[in-house]
């Protein structure tokens, strides 16, 4: 049977409003996606406004009670030197100097967090900043007897970088190897090289033989506040995340005690 001049006229209509129809359809869902992408924006906005402001006050107390308890402990560490306190009254102190001394810490972990961080660029050797951080901790891996092995490439590129922010970086990621690790036992490597891609950067990898991370709590080791050890703030590593988040590198760390970290050669706005 011929197709007739109306049978046209009819598929011709017939194929406009399916075309039609179906950039309905595809309008309708690309504005769905819109409205989705605007609520979970929004919905973003509110918590970082909430952890701004959280981030404001717990700055604002910290700082408040930072100064009281640099007192007490003070004041708890001259009383360890007078030799007419009886050793009962001297244990007592002693607990009381400790635990000053761990509040202060907590206190200045979270004042590092919360604050905002204003970047110093320098150029600079990221073997150096490493030795550096090796020096702070340099005691505990002594009277631990602990094995630190570095392994740093000599021609290593040089970064633009807040040093002593990285440094920061590198004591807290090896006091946390040096908490894992079995005492006189224990085995750090730490190593240096030049990133094998065309953007540059340095790369560096830690690794001990502690026990590493668990699976089902690795995509938390980042949060703040989260921590598997009887003590401490677990902002360890939410400082360490910050910090190289400022720095636009990579930080990757995986179960197997191991840490892979990369920096890139040039200032990245």
């Amino acid at each position: 049977v011929p197709i007739s001049e109306d049978d046209m006229n009819f598929l011709q209509m017939f194929a406009n409003q399916a075309a039609l129809a179906i950039d309905n359809t595809l309008l309708y869902a690309n504005l769905e996606k819109r409205n989705r992408e605007l609520r979970e924006a929004q919905d973003q906005l509110v918590q970082t406004e909430k952890f701004t402001a959280l981030g404001k006050m717990s700055a604002d107390i910290a700082h408040e009670i930072r100064n009281p308890i640099i007192c007490v402990g003070g004041f708890a560490r001259r009383l360890l030197n007078d030799d007419t306190l009886s050793e009962k009254n001297k244990k007592y102190v002693n607990i009381i100097s400790e635990e000053a001394t761990r509040l202060e810490t907590i206190l200045q972990d979270i004042l590092i967090f919360s604050k905002e961080t204003v970047m110093r660029f320098e150029e600079c050797n990221i073997n150096d900043v490493i030795k550096g951080a090796l020096d702070v901790v340099g005691l505990e891996i002594l009277d631990r007897e602990i094995d630190v092995n570095p392994c740093f490439y000599r021609d290593i590129d040089l970064i633009i970088a807040d040093t002593r922010q990285l440094k920061q970086v590198f004591i807290n990621l090896l006091t946390n190897a040096l908490q894992q690790v079995p005492e006189k036992k224990g085995l750090i490597n730490i190593m240096t090289y030049n990133t094998l891609s065309l953007r540059g950067g340095v790369t560096i990898e830690v690794t001990d033989n502690g026990g590493g991370i668990a699976p089902e709590i690795i995509d938390n080791i980042f949060n703040p506040f989260f921590t598997t050890k009887g003590s401490g703030t677990g902002l360890g590593l939410a400082i360490i995340r910050k910090i190289i988040d400022n720095h636009k590198g990579n930080i990757n760390i995986r179960t197997v005690s191991y840490t892979h970290l990369t920096l890139p050669t040039k200032r990245i706005v």
